[in-house]
């Protein structure tokens, strides 16, 4: 507080010294002392959030309804998991290199894992809809399918059309992870 009334001081002073000529740079002076201090309380202010009606989306409800009858039971169902809990970097090929790869992966999540009841991992899970015809949806998708595949943690891809296609769920299910047995 002492620097802005040293500040409009020091406007006034210089006002006073030159009359109407000094006038302009004491109001840009104010000017920038305001936006100075808007930009300082943005920075400090506290972010609001809401909470958000549902954790799944639209399809990934219908989706959950189709997986939990294709496992019917007989592995556990998870959603929105992050891949970091899923896969990490391999080696330690210095500490830089690892934190890069682990920051690939640390805020991006798959949206259905299954597993064994004991944790193990069997199955991770990507519904595909319209956003992966993008661009830069299909690089992060190239991306994460090679960190699947180099961890050797199997990887389902789901189009759309198969949302509900329970029989084609569970077929694709136990080709991709052998140790998967969903049933009839």
């Amino acid at each position: 507080m002492d620097h802005e009334w040293l500040q409009s001081a020091r406007s006034a002073t210089r006002l006073a010294e030159h009359g109407a000529d000094g006038l302009w740079p004491a109001v840009l002076a104010g000017a920038g002392l305001l936006l100075a201090l808007a930009a300082v309380g943005c920075l400090l202010a506290s972010p609001r959030y809401v909470r958000q009606q549902s954790l799944f989306t639209q399809a990934e409800q219908k989706f959950r309804a189709t997986l939990e009858k294709a496992v019917d039971g007989r592995c556990a169902v998870y959603a929105k998991v992050r891949m970091c809990d899923l896969i990490t970097p391999a080696g330690t090929a210095g500490r830089r290199g690892w934190w890069r790869a682990f920051r690939r992966i640390s805020s991006k999540h798959v949206d259905f894992v299954l597993a064994e009841p004991d944790g193990g991992l069997l199955l991770a899970i990507e519904l595909d809809d319209a956003s992966h015809e993008r661009a830069d949806r299909r690089a992060r998708d190239r991306m994460v399918d090679r960190a699947f595949a180099q961890a050797g943690l199997p990887l389902l891809r789901v189009p759309m059309r198969r949302l509900r296609d329970v029989r084609w769920l569970r077929r694709e299910a136990e080709r991709r992870a052998p140790g998967l047995s969903c049933g009839a």
